[in-house]
């Protein structure tokens, strides 16, 4: 994403409550950004690692992905 933290941590903590979570705690440190959660009764840690045009996210349910930005949307 781009733009300034403030506004990268409110799009963050808009897209988990339009998922119907809510978000406990952010933190943004470097290019690593953890969001502890709480949806649909359960407590979730997701942790995500940017590395330029590529991401890793795991997510304490045991979720891991990895995706690649292939180009802008339409």
């Amino acid at each position: 994403m781009n733009g300034d933290d403030k506004t990268f941590q409110e799009s963050l903590v808009k897209a988990a409550e339009e998922a119907g979570c809510t978000v406990k705690n952010l933190k943004v440190s470097g290019n690593q950004v953890t969001i502890n959660s709480v949806c649909a009764g359960e407590q979730n840690m997701n942790t995500t690692t940017y590395h330029g045009d590529w991401y890793e996210q795991i997510n304490s349910n045991g979720t891991k992905i990895r995706a690649k930005r292939i180009g802008a949307c339409p």
